[in-house]
């Protein structure tokens, strides 16, 4: 028995070794994806390890691999057009590069992007390869950043994810190259996007106005040509494009066929923060969606959690109320003394609303306490610590929640949350 398993085991190692069984080596190279060394060397096992190896390794190379930018050099050695001519430009900033036609088309084994990483790199490239380490090379960055863009697009790159976490500034031709070839955004399942950068510049109402057109263009693109997104993650501050940002996100939660994952923060200073119609998106894909994040808050068809900061209307979480509805059965407020804690009891098949509350955040209680009783009657579990000004509204809202089973409710005279501004 001992040698027929020895046997087993050899064969199917010389099976693997010889390229024989490629959906099994496929899988175990796959999960070696975080180990970009052990890629490199299984791509100098043989000729068939290395060809897949390869399209694993240059999967994302603008990530966070401890490597020099070589990458670059070998997307630019690949990609011939006249009207481009990247070798004079880099020439008028002393770069001299020996470019070598590359083993393999490496552009099309791109599917991961974060355009704040291509910026990162770039500027690492041009650093390594540049002289004279005071000039300024913002024209460069730009102009070699656009390049690649061309390259992948032309390319017939189809991006899984795409990243737009800090923008670059983006010529016009490639929006328009975007306009004629959407296979480079269809078959994106991962979105990300971000005004953090606008937070670093938040005095800087040049690069906010620039910033956000680019990324509202971006995501009309998406609105268009994007079906089969499942994850999108978003964080949003102060802006004055926030409500046209919101209502692109808006049109995007729509268009997709399986959007399961949905990561909402919105840090705002200056201004209420509303949901600007994306709620009611929300509830166009509730048959598909598994969780929802909100602020900080996550949200299944289970579990609803939510943690704000910032200013807040209680127009934002009694829309949440009102949608959660009948299927709402555990509802749970809390102020910031009572810290966010996590009750093994939760982990059963009721709805539960988390809210995690700063006093300063809902503006109006008797709003909140009159929704829950209007639009969620099948409340079994009810907890309302330490920030509730004792009402008559609680008394309605307890004489009408007539599948009540566990009640704690404590509350504060010293807070006059109807008076207190929103």
């Amino acid at each position: 028995m001992i040698v027929l398993q020895r046997s087993i085991f050899f064969l199917m190692a010389s099976k693997i070794f010889m390229g024989n069984m490629p959906e099994l080596m496929e899988k175990i190279l796959n999960n070696l994806d975080k180990e970009i060394h052990s890629l490199y060397s299984c791509a100098l096992v043989s000729r068939h390890w290395c060809e897949m190896s390869i399209p694993i390794i240059w999967r994302n190379p603008f990530s966070d691999y401890p490597f020099e930018p070589t990458f670059i050099s070998i997307y630019i050695s690949s990609f011939e057009d006249p009207e481009d001519d990247v070798k004079s430009i880099l020439k008028e900033y002393g770069i001299n590069i020996n470019f070598q036609t590359p083993l393999f088309r490496y552009v099309r084994f791109l599917e991961i992007l974060g355009l704040d990483l291509l910026n990162s790199e770039v500027d690492h490239w041009i650093r390594i390869h540049l002289h004279d380490k005071e000039k300024d090379i913002e024209q460069l960055k730009y102009h070699v950043a656009n390049l690649l863009l061309k390259i992948f697009i032309k390319y017939g790159v189809t991006l899984s994810e795409l990243k737009l976490n800090s923008l670059i500034e983006i010529k016009p031709e490639i929006f328009y190259l975007l306009e004629q070839n959407i296979k480079f955004f269809s078959s994106i399942r991962v979105l990300y996007f971000s005004l953090k950068a606008l937070k670093e510049w938040k005095y800087d109402d040049d690069f906010d106005r620039s910033y956000c057109k680019v990324l509202v263009k971006i995501l009309k693109l998406l609105a268009r040509n994007v079906t089969k997104i499942t994850n999108i993650r978003v964080a949003l501050y102060d802006s004055d494009y926030l409500p046209q940002l919101c209502h692109e996100l808006a049109l995007i939660i729509k268009s997709q066929e399986h959007l399961k994952y949905f990561n909402f923060t919105c840090i705002l200073y200056s201004q209420h923060w509303e949901l600007y119609g994306i709620v009611l998106a929300l509830k166009i894909q509730k048959e598909t969606l598994k969780e929802i994040i909100l602020e900080g808050c996550a949200y299944s068809k289970g579990t609803l959690e939510i943690r704000t900061s910032g200013l807040y209307n209680a127009s934002g979480v009694v829309q949440i109320l009102e949608k959660s509805g009948s299927s709402l059965q555990r509802f749970k407020l809390l102020n910031d003394e009572n810290s966010y804690f996590y009750d093994e009891d939760d982990e059963d098949n009721y709805s539960i609303f988390k809210f995690d509350k700063k006093r300063h955040l809902i503006k109006s209680q008797s709003l909140l306490l009159e929704t829950l009783m209007i639009s969620c009657p099948n409340i079994v579990y009810l907890c309302i610590l330490g920030i509730a000004k004792y009402s008559t509204h609680i008394l309605n809202l307890l004489s009408s929640l007539q599948k009540l089973q566990f009640l704690s409710i404590s509350w504060n005279d010293e807070f006059d949350d109807e008076s207190r501004p929103g």
